[in-house]
């Protein structure tokens, strides 16, 4: 998933990886974290055919996007649009509302200092458009409003 206002690609697969699901269970820490790379040129650096790396524990993580078959997803992706993006929007809200609990407990201000988009939402000074409601300001980035 790629987070346009932090610039950086967020992937969830890990989340599910069997060998990394075998080494946190034999006591290795936070291996199936979702993994959080930063990507300085933004996107289209991202989407480059080149590929990332990261390190987890003992573990190299390796991905490639495969530009050759854009052609085949592109349609998919636009036949679902509407769907993909209420779910990103879904997705976003219960996250605001995890995080508003967890401040309740935890003093997690840094937050707001290392992404300003996310602080003004914590903070109240944005808001996130209405569930379902698909907008200007969920095409432009979270926070919009």
């Amino acid at each position: 998933m790629w987070t346009e206002s932090f610039n950086r690609c967020v992937d969830f697969g890990l989340c599910h990886a069997r060998p990394l699901l075998r080494a946190q269970r034999s006591g290795l820490p936070l291996l199936t974290d979702p993994l959080m790379t930063p990507i300085a040129g933004g996107k289209g650096e991202l989407l480059e055919p080149r590929g990332r790396a990261a390190l987890r524990g003992r573990f190299g993580i390796l991905w490639m996007f495969l530009p050759g078959w854009r052609d085949a997803f592109d349609p998919f992706l636009a036949h679902h649009e509407r769907s993909i993006d209420r779910a990103g929007l879904a997705l976003a809200h219960v996250t605001m509302d995890m995080l508003s609990l967890l401040a309740l407990q935890r003093d997690i201000s840094v937050l707001g200092d290392l992404y300003p988009v996310l602080g003004d939402l914590l903070s109240g000074r944005k808001q996130l458009p209405p569930s379902g409601e698909i907008s200007a300001a969920v095409k432009g980035g979270l926070g919009g409003s």
